[in-house]
Order: structure tokens, then C-alpha cells, then sequence
């Protein structure tokens, strides 16, 4: 079993040859979504670097700016909010 992040969860894999421009790879990929997982080790730097969310809430503002920096998946987080004193 491997982690499958569209998934959220550990699942089963089959094997699947991707195509790219230079040659076919063999690639696990989920059964569920069929999202190609790579190992962590092939993960080097979060594909989005930078997130805009419009929340009005502090709470939930603070909370996923806690999840989003801490785990490392982005690199910025904005947030746009129709409150100007907050």
C-alpha cells in the first residue's frame, strides 16, 4: 500500500506506463483516482508555491495558515477578506 495524496489515504496500486515526450516510465498509480504516485524521495519542492483564499473568518484564517505553512506545502499564503480592519 501507498499514500495517495488526491486520496488522502494509504491504497492499493497498479503498475501503468506513463507517456512523455522523451519515452514510457512505469509509474504506480492509485486504483481509486489513478493519480500517479511518486516516492517522497522524487518530491523535492511543493508544486504551488504561492495560494490566494478569500476567508472573513480569524479562526479559520489562523488555522489554515498553520496547516498550508507548517506542512511545508506552499511557500505563501494570501488571504483576501472583505473586512478592512481585520
Amino acid at each position: 500500500m501507498r499514500y495517495c495524496p488526491a486520496c488522502g489515504k494509504d491504497v492499493n496500486t497498479y503498475s501503468s506506463l506513463q507517456f512523455d515526450l522523451q519515452s514510457p516510465a512505469e509509474a504506480e498509480c492509485c486504483i481509486h483516482c489513478g493519480m500517479a504516485i511518486k516516492d517522497s524521495s522524487e518530491v523535492n519542492e511543493p508544486h504551488i508555491e504561492t495560494i490566494l483564499l478569500a476567508e472573513d473568518s480569524i479562526m479559520m484564517r489562523e488555522v489554515l495558515n498553520d496547516i498550508f505553512m507548517e506542512s511545508g506545502l506552499l511557500k505563501k499564503l494570501y488571504f483576501a477578506i472583505t473586512e478592512p480592519n481585520l
